[in-house]
């Protein structure tokens, strides 16, 4: 049985695969835990059947392939959420300062599935459908890191629903500011669903305290008259 759901896939057919992804991020079929809805692994099969007549992939195939491209994505990225790691826009890869960081990280990660220096050029297409994800523990992402897939995220969304010219900047400059005392994983929430949750909660408390201000002023004038 495991043997049947295994399968190499062609470059070809792994770029098909991750362009239908990005395809139904855009649709929404994604739940709020960022896994795909129940049924989209049969309707990426179809895709992959209808650009690829002849191949034999079943729903389970690309369940498993959608599971080692995250895997594969989520080691890259949690290395370059540590110091001593970098990516290198020339190569599409990650860079490691020394051995010394690499074998350390290593010890951390017993089961590899990325190899620092091997070109990665899907790494941020793949951002786009797994980055979401990555809220807190050892998935959080730097600071700088987090503004940019922000940046990324703000872009991304707007750019699916047509609505481009509503990216809001004041969310950046908002993010940016509350960076600088937020810790790494809370850097890396902010980066999440949770930051539109923190924005509106602040725009009530605003609104709450400019209510009872007035009612305060307006006691006081009646207590003056």
């Amino acid at each position: 049985q495991e043997m049947e759901n295994k399968r190499m896939w062609s470059d070809e057919e792994t770029l098909a695969f991750v362009g239908f992804m990005e395809e139904f991020v855009v649709d929404g079929q994604r739940a709020d835990c960022g896994q795909f809805k129940p049924g989209t692994f049969e309707k990426l099969a179809l895709k992959m059947l209808e650009a690829f007549p002849g191949c034999t992939l079943t729903a389970k195939h690309c369940k498993n392939k959608h599971k080692r491209l995250k895997e594969k994505y989520q080691y890259a990225a949690d290395m370059l959420a540590c110091s001593g790691f970098g990516w290198n826009n020339e190569k599409e890869c990650v860079e490691v300062d020394s051995k010394d960081v690499l074998d350390a990280w290593l010890k951390a990660h017993p089961t590899k599935f990325y190899t620092p220096g091997k070109p990665f050029p899907l790494f941020h297409r793949l951002e786009g459908i797994f980055g979401r994800d990555r809220a807190t523990g050892a998935g959080a992402v730097s600071g700088f890191d987090a503004e940019e897939q922000v940046n990324e995220e703000t872009d991304d969304t707007a750019a699916g629903f047509d609505q481009s010219e509503m990216s809001p900047p004041p969310d950046q400059e908002g993010f940016a500011a509350t960076q600088g005392q937020a810790s790494h994983s809370e850097a890396g929430a902010t980066a999440g669903s949770t930051r539109l949750c923190g924005r509106k909660r602040k725009q009530v408390d605003v609104l709450e305290r400019m209510a009872d201000q007035i009612q305060q002023s307006s006691a006081d004038q009646r207590k003056n008259a």
